[in-house]
């Protein structure tokens, strides 16, 4: 596979397990293991939603690298360059590379954390999150434009996965259309 920048949308579940949805490539509530997680929390700047640019080489911005240590069938050991303890990632990673590159760098887009609203802002995304990820579940074979506006509106915190929710979801009402459309301009509401 050639070197090219994907993107993902975590959510941290309640039990502080960051997961994540990829249609494109069947994987659904995919959950990161270990001490990946806590990697991920060092740099979510204490929210439960993250939008992450990665890439087999290197990106502009890039906030960590994971360099590999071995790799097999059954998932790769990686040492972070933050200095974290090192992580494993399951083999889902050959979903998005033919095989496990010599380092990951990653970019982490976090929606503002603005510490007057924070707590309530957090409480709220984490019902959000919560929630998308029990609806994923249930509804396996869902599309994306088959998402609930309820959980349409939870992307609208971060630019990018508002632009991606106005240029995948259909049926938008006016209000939850101009809630992303300001939110990927990266406008608060």
């Amino acid at each position: 596979m050639a070197n090219s920048v994907m993107m993902l949308h975590l959510c941290r579940s309640r039990g502080g397990v960051w997961a994540f949805n990829d249609s494109t490539r069947g994987l659904r509530a995919e959950p990161f293991v270990g001490e990946t997680n806590r990697a991920i929390d060092r740099h979510a700047g204490g929210r439960d939603m993250v939008t992450i640019l990665f890439s087999g080489g290197p990106i502009p911005g890039s906030q960590l690298r994971l360099d590999r240590i071995s790799a097999d069938a059954h998932g790769s050991w990686w040492t972070p360059s933050d200095g974290g303890e090192q992580c494993w990632l399951c083999p889902a990673l050959y979903q998005y590379f033919d095989s496990a590159p010599e380092s990951i760098h990653v970019v982490f887009h976090v929606a503002g954390t603005d510490s007057g609203r924070h707590a309530d802002s957090r409480s709220r995304e984490q019902r959000a999150c919560d929630d998308a990820l029990e609806w994923s579940d249930a509804h396996p074979d869902a599309e994306l434009e088959d998402v609930p506006p309820e959980h349409v509106a939870a992307v609208a915190r971060d630019p990018a996965q508002a632009a991606y929710a106005l240029g995948h979801v259909h049926d938008l009402t006016v209000d939850e259309r101009a809630t992303l459309e300001a939110a990927a301009k990266g406008v608060t509401a």
